[in-house]
């Protein structure tokens, strides 16, 4: 959507007619694969095809809406765009490696996984997830677009933002064990309100009533 809000008005008409095909096809996905409200299992699922040919169409369109001389955006604001799964791609990738494992051998390392055993929901992770790709995207819009940040700024800010994130990932189990127990220190304490309020104030109840 985002994509075909800038090509509308950059007046790219072939990126723009394929955002026009892409975007109506992935949000009827979506109506079937989001997690609504009273429904267990989503109907459709993507899969490995499904997953490939979507992540290929929207590099193909990054790519050709930041070339050539009617370019919309800066090459290096396509890192902004896709930043999110490009994060958790070389991350996983360069964590592996460093435990000796194949770059492509499956685990549960991801970010979402790793927000699945802090205790969050399905739609606490999805907001996680779209709020910040959104903000990456904006982020590397705004400062192309609107502040025409030069490239190498654009660039060295994105490795930042990729060594903060593989910190962050590195210390991922760290932060899900102390986030566990805030948790379960925050639902002990309810418990503990409750009980008090159950087993303390019903005494006081009972002399006011006798008074």
């Amino acid at each position: 959507l985002l994509l075909s809000i800038l090509c509308l008005t950059y007046n790219s008409t072939n990126s723009l007619l394929f955002c026009f095909i892409l975007a109506p096809a992935t949000a009827a996905f979506l109506l079937f694969n989001l997690p609504l409200p009273g429904r267990k299992k989503a109907p459709a699922f993507l899969g490995d095809t499904g997953s490939m040919l979507l992540g290929f169409s929207i590099c193909w369109l990054v790519i050709s809406a930041s070339q050539g001389d009617n370019k919309i955006f800066s090459p290096v604001t396509v890192l902004w765009l896709i930043g999110a799964p490009i994060l958790d791609s070389l991350c996983i990738i360069i964590r592996r490696i460093r435990k000796g494992r194949s770059p492509f051998a499956p685990d549960r390392e991801h970010f979402h996984h790793i927000l699945q055993v802090a205790g969050y929901g399905r739609y606490a992770i999805l907001f996680i997830i779209l709020s910040f790709t959104t903000s990456l995207a904006v982020i590397g819009l705004v400062g192309d677009i609107l502040f025409n940040a030069p490239d190498w700024l654009m660039f060295y800010g994105f490795i930042i933002v990729f060594a903060l994130y593989y910190w962050g990932m590195s210390h991922a189990w760290k932060m899900v064990k102390v986030t566990r127990h805030l948790r379960e220190h925050k639902h002990q304490r309810r418990m503990n309100n409750s009980l008090r309020l159950l087993f303390v104030t019903e005494p006081e109840f009972e002399r006011s009533d006798d008074k």
